[in-house]
């Protein structure tokens, strides 16, 4: 998935404290700013400490060190499967069950 779309899911993302339901600025926004879908309560876009610009580059940097050579064995041994990541999670689900064959 390209890098400035994970930035912008990471960086958007954002939850009602009282529900756990998920919202993104960018992606998601609920319905009526500043009011949860799910429960109504009242809530105001807070990020974890960890998702900043820097943490996340840091992360994505690593992840890519680390995988780089997994994903050339695999491609290598014919067992690589891509998904579409940027598609929505419920999609991004579905094609993960049929590379599995769940």
């Amino acid at each position: 998935m390209p890098r400035d779309i994970i930035l912008k899911r990471i960086l958007g993302r954002y939850s009602c404290k009282k529900c756990n339901a998920l919202y993104n600025v960018y992606t998601l926004p609920p319905k009526v700013e500043g009011v949860c879908d799910k429960c109504g309560s009242e809530i105001k876009f807070e990020q974890r400490a960890d998702d900043n610009e820097e943490t996340l580059k840091n992360r994505l940097d690593a992840y890519e060190k680390n995988a780089k050579p997994i994903i050339e064995l695999y491609s290598k041994l014919g067992k690589l499967k891509r998904v579409n990541a940027e598609n929505t999670l419920k999609f991004t689900e579905t094609d993960i069950k049929e590379i599995i064959e769940i």
